[in-house]
């Protein structure tokens, strides 16, 4: 197709995304303003469309996306097509929502015929940028055992994957600013686990069995033996370098020496930053006899312990 056919085909193709718009919303509720209260929006659209109510009306939205994805797939990469990004995602995520109650295999096939790569990063974009929500129409917290049973009861495996995995991608973006050793290891695995999932070399059940331990592995990380939760970052830094026996006991040193001790619990340290060189000085001489680095080595390490410190 030649470039003047291309841009041919979104001129003709944009009024008709425009004006299906129009009828999707003049379906919905208009209670909420889908742009400024996303939210509210979606919760009212989830009530509203009741197939055991108004097939009628989950019948004309299902169309309606239909041909709203339709108009979407000729546009992109046009940029013109990204003021409609927001009700890609608003829309679609209304339709996943839709699965649960919808009364055949039939109506439910005929939104798994829907997906498609593009809604996928779509919905992994907007919902990695915002605290992940769940398509039961609230958050949910991965660390939170009432919020994954009443997933588990009430959504489709593909919706519970969806949300567990973008809780797990926003739990370790929020969680790496305090223990990002912890964090950046379980971040390399996720995405391990994702590159299997993808590559269909793992079943739903086993992926959704391995986004389970993750949750629960961040549920527990500060079960660690120390008290404090800066303790548990620090040992697991120290773990990612040293052999675990050996993190443990730096850590337990190093927590134990008096003069560390007594700037520590002292409530404003963080505050004073001409403390803080000789913070580092101290950290770093005690690194060298109990982890076994050279002098440059530990002054490095023991920058990066007082950043986790100061972030603690």
């Amino acid at each position: 197709m030649q470039p003047s056919q291309v841009w041919q085909s979104v001129e003709s193709e944009l009024p008709k995304l425009e004006a299906t718009v129009e009828r999707i919303l003049k379906l919905l509720p208009k209670k909420h303003d889908p742009v400024s209260q996303r939210e509210d929006y979606k919760d009212d659209a989830g009530r509203f469309l009741d197939p055991a109510t108004r097939l009628d009306a989950v019948e004309d939205f299902l169309e309606l996306v239909k041909q709203f994805n339709r108009s979407i797939d000729i546009i992109l990469p046009d940029v013109r097509g990204l003021p409609f990004k927001h009700y890609f995602t608003l829309f679609a995520q209304i339709r996943l929502m839709l699965r649960d109650k919808l009364p055949s295999n039939t109506y439910r096939e005929r939104i798994t015929k829907l997906e498609s790569l593009l809604l996928e990063q779509l919905l992994d974009e907007y919902i990695d940028a915002s605290p992940a929500k769940s398509l039961l129409g609230k958050e949910v917290s991965i660390l939170d055992a009432a919020d994954m049973a009443r997933l588990k009861k009430l959504a489709s495996p593909r919706s519970q994957a969806l949300v567990m995995k973008n809780q797990l991608r926003h739990t370790i973006i929020t969680g790496r600013d305090k223990d990002s050793a912890f964090f950046d290891k379980l971040a390399e695995e996720l995405e391990k686990l994702l590159a299997e999932e993808k590559a269909g070399r793992i079943s739903k059940a086993q992926f959704l069995a391995q986004l389970d331990l993750s949750g629960q592995r961040i549920k527990d990380k500060d079960n660690t033996g120390f008290t404090n939760p800066a303790h548990s970052a620090v040992f697991h830094y120290l773990e990612s370098h040293l052999l675990t026996e050996t993190a443990r006991v730096v850590t337990t040193k190093l927590f134990e020496n008096t003069d560390l001790d007594h700037t520590m619990t002292s409530g404003n340290w963080k505050q004073m930053l001409d403390l803080h060189p000789e913070i580092k000085k101290r950290i770093a001489g005690l690194l060298v006899p109990l982890a076994g680095w050279q002098r440059a080595v530990a002054r490095e390490h023991a920058g990066n312990l007082l950043a986790i410190l100061l972030k603690n």
